[in-house]
């Protein structure tokens, strides 16, 4: 699986050819990686966002999917999300509706860091595992950039989100999952022909259990490959999801082997 142009996102991704697909669900995409903004979170020290911020996500996940009516006993947006992730140990949403004065402020600030992005690492720095690059966004006001507000923001957004999305799964049945700290975002980029092997998120030491992947990648679509494949706890079943801009993919750092 090929990718035939650079891509942008926000987390983690990786790739691999199966035999035998997993069904799709009704959140699901078919192939996925580019740029992109990751948001690995662990269970270190507590984040919290204010209450306007949550009131204006809780009204921005309603536009993610078909708001029911609230006297029908029917699940909100973030309770269907929150249960499919607690399911499935992984989500995928087509589309968060992220402003777009926002991503073309985001689009605009990517070539700033075109030269200061470094190849990511893995144990023994093997490139054949792991061949995409990557910079880490310095979040902390004290030692932020201020050349980088359009990235800084989504990233804020994003953590806010799936922070709600998180705290529901533990009302769901399923997997509840605990947040207690974060690491920083991630902006990693493939270029052609880059791959991920496959690998879970967590090495058992650094506490990580969610991770969110954020892409950035405008006009993309199968033939370009760079898909980000999950694979199922049988073996041989995968899911492939595209890197499509404005999509999300959170899943589970501890347990969900991935690949791009």
């Amino acid at each position: 699986m090929e990718q035939h142009r650079r891509r942008n996102t926000i987390a983690y991704i990786q790739q691999r050819r199966l035999a035998q697909p997993v069904e799709s669900s009704d959140d699901l995409d078919a192939h996925g990686a580019a740029r992109s903004l990751l948001v690995p979170i662990c269970t270190l020290a507590g984040v919290s966002c204010h209450s306007s911020l949550k009131t204006r996500l809780r009204r921005h996940a309603a536009r993610l999917c078909c708001r029911k009516s609230s006297d029908d006993g029917a699940d909100s947006p973030v309770q269907h999300f929150a249960r499919k992730l607690a399911r499935n140990r992984w989500l995928h949403v087509p589309r968060c509706g992220v402003e777009v004065d926002l991503l073309t402020a985001v689009q605009s600030e990517l070539p700033i860091l075109e030269s200061e992005m470094v190849p990511g690492e893995t144990p023994g720095n093997d490139r054949n595992v792991r061949q995409d690059r990557i910079y880490t966004l310095q979040t902390d006001p004290s030692q932020s950039r201020h050349d980088l507000p359009g990235l800084l923001r989504l990233s804020s957004e994003l953590e806010a989100f799936v922070r709600l999305i998180a705290r529901e799964t533990q009302m769901s049945s399923g997997e509840g999952v605990k947040l207690q700290g974060r690491f920083e975002p991630v902006l990693a980029c493939y270029d052609q022909g880059g791959r991920y092997l496959p690998h879970i998120d967590c090495d058992g030491i650094d506490g990580r259990v969610l991770t969110a992947i954020y892409y950035l990648n405008s006009g993309w679509d199968a033939s370009l490959g760079g898909e980000l494949r999950l694979h199922g706890a049988d073996s041989g079943q995968f899911v492939d999801i595209l890197p499509i801009a404005d999509s999300l993919v959170l899943l589970r750092s501890d347990k969900v082997v991935h690949e791009v």
